[in-house]
């Protein structure tokens, strides 16, 4: 991701699913193989329809022990997050742990490029 050059350029089908965690249904994303069914489950990011995604399982593979203790999802580690807005320095993004509507609180993420 550093040298912008994708590992894969492989064909992906998105499936929405964050309508019951976000306000847009978009935010919250699962990706398959368009070839054979496959469920994406290790890339840290993937680019679709223009949108970039960072994974959850990826990411909270790099996370700090110390946010591991306050945040927990409630959702399949194997879905992508949207990533709101990059500049030259960073990426954000936003994860809800709970349904929408339920609760205030977001985990926002920054990711230094």
């Amino acid at each position: 991701m550093i040298n912008k050059i994708p590992s894969s350029t492989e064909k992906v089908v998105g499936r929405e699913e964050g309508k019951k965690y976000y306000e847009n249904p978009k935010d919250l994303m699962a990706f398959k193989y368009a070839k054979n069914d496959d469920i994406l489950k290790n890339p840290f990011a993937v680019v679709y329809r223009g949108n970039l995604y960072f994974g959850i399982k990826p990411s909270n593979k790099h996370e700090s022990t110390k946010m591991k203790g306050n945040f927990a999802i409630t959702y399949s580690k194997n879905y992508y997050i949207k990533v709101k807005y990059a500049t030259p320095q960073y990426f954000y993004a936003e994860m809800s742990g709970i349904p929408a509507g339920q609760a205030i609180l977001a985990e926002r993420i920054v990711f230094l490029r």
